[in-house]
C-alpha cells in the first residue's frame, strides 16, 4: 500500500480493491494451505472484483486506467492489459501467470 500511498500523495486518483475479499494469505503461517485458499481466488473471482471498480469509476467519467500489480496481482495486471481494459501496466513478480 505504500506505492498507492505516494501516488495519492502526489495527487492521482488511486484505488486498490480489496480483490482478496479480506482473505490476505498470512505471512507467518507454515502450516497455510495454499492450494486451498487459491480456489477461492482464481480469474472466476478476482477480475469480476476489479471490473466492478472500473465499472463504478467510469460511472464518474473515469475513461482511462492505469494498474500496477506485484505478486497476485501482477497476474490480474498483465491479464487487464492483454484484454486492453489498461491503458499502462506495471508488473512485478507476477504469479500464476502460467495458470
Amino acid at each position: 500500500m505504500i506505492q498507492a500511498d505516494q501516488w495519492a500523495a502526489a495527487g492521482y486518483a488511486v484505488y486498490t480493491p480489496d480483490y482478496l475479499f479480506n482473505d490476505a494469505v498470512p505471512a507467518d503461517d507454515p502450516n497455510f494451505d495454499i492450494g486451498a485458499w487459491i480456489v477461492h481466488h482464481g480469474s472466476n473471482v478476482t477480475l469480476p472484483a476489479i471490473r466492478a471498480v472500473q465499472d463504478a469509476l467510469r460511472g464518474k467519467g473515469v475513461k482511462k486506467f492505469a494498474a500496477t500489480g506485484y505478486c497476485f496481482g501482477g497476474l490480474y495486471t498483465l491479464l487487464l492489459s492483454q484484454s486492453n481494459e489498461i491503458k499502462v501496466g506495471n508488473s512485478r513478480y507476477p504469479s500464476n501467470v502460467c495458470s
